[in-house]
């Protein structure tokens, strides 16, 4: 635990606030992970709700059951992941997670291929150091914390991670197994790797466990969509109680319609304006909020230096008929 607070604050120089949950030897990363369990729902109440970023690490044992070349916990603690982000979405306190890639056997070929696996909210982190079986995933959140949502950690402009030892992945330095870099990337993995005539080293990319044409394929994407949807709710809430005009089969009239497009879009692009190159809100004008006592808001994204459109369709419930 220690080495990963450490690489957390020291590694790239992060301020963001870390909080830490210790739980028994006998809780595994996907207990951690599911959505079931109270580990989660901890860190947010302990948080504020503010929680965006959340790792899980279990001490690597000789006991580990290897499957698919790491901890057979690992792939269960990606889907148990993504089920948690799936339901703390749904309440606008979405996260993005990273699962220590463990007990490596350092077989490249064993790994599993996350191109099919559709975990577009996590990552795995694959790099430790000499001797440990644990990666050290600290080095990850600490980065994506000190970096603007839409800011690739593998960006090389960064800087080089501020580590004082050597990297490793499985028991080789990372240069000694630089031919399986390739095929940890294009599996889904994120490491660390060098770069010649730079010294230091860098994040490889920012990859979550899914495809590589999915909306959210990468870290930076995913956060820049989960701002700009927690913008939008926020904006929406702040006009709760309001008096709405509707037409008289309870219809939202074109001028509200207009105002509150205008009010979310004007919120995400003041806040947003160096992570998205544009934002459009669209509010059907026939949806029925009186018998559905919900308003659907669809947000078309253009994250930064993104080829195409994200499109989130929203249901914002309102509380006050509940």
């Amino acid at each position: 635990m220690y080495g990963l607070i450490k690489d957390y604050y020291d590694g790239v120089g992060t301020n963001t606030p870390l909080f830490v949950l210790p739980v028994s030897d006998t809780v595994k990363m996907s207990d951690m992970l599911d959505k079931d369990q109270p580990y989660i729902e901890a860190l947010m109440v302990a948080s504020g709700g503010d929680m965006r970023l959340l790792g899980a690490s279990k001490c690597a044992s000789e006991t580990d059951v290897i499957a698919e070349g790491l901890d057979e916990d690992v792939a269960l603690a990606m889907r148990n992941g993504q089920a948690s982000f799936e339901k703390y979405r749904a309440s606008m306190r979405p996260f993005r997670f990273v699962v220590d890639a463990k007990s490596y056997n350092g077989n490249v070929a064993d790994l599993k291929d996350y191109n099919d696996c559709s975990i577009n909210a996590g990552s795995l982190f694959l790099t430790s150091k000499s001797g440990e079986a644990n990666s050290r995933i600290g080095l990850l959140l600490g980065a994506l914390s000190k970096q603007p949502v839409q800011r690739k950690i593998s960006r090389v402009k960064n800087g080089a991670v501020g580590i004082t030892y050597d990297p490793y992945i499985g028991n080789q330095p990372v240069e000694v197994v630089r031919d399986d870099w390739d095929t940890l990337h294009d599996k889904g993995y994120i490491f660390l790797r060098s770069f010649p005539g730079k010294s230091g080293y860098f994040f490889s990319s920012d990859r979550t466990a899914t495809a590589t044409n999915d909306d959210y394929a990468s870290l930076s994407n995913a956060r820049v969509i989960d701002k700009a949807v927690l913008i939008a709710y926020s904006t929406y809430v702040n006009e709760l109680g309001e008096e709405l005009q509707l037409t008289s089969d309870g219809k939202i009239s074109p001028p509200v319609v207009k105002n509150y497009q205008g009010m979310i879009e004007n919120a995400i692009t003041s806040n947003m304006n160096e992570s998205i190159s544009n934002v459009t809100a669209e509010i059907d004008p026939q949806q029925n909020i009186l018998s559905n006592n919900q308003m659907v808001v669809s947000l078309k994204i253009v994250p930064v230096s993104y080829l195409g459109e994200i499109v989130v369709n929203l249901g914002f419930d309102n509380p006050n008929t509940k």
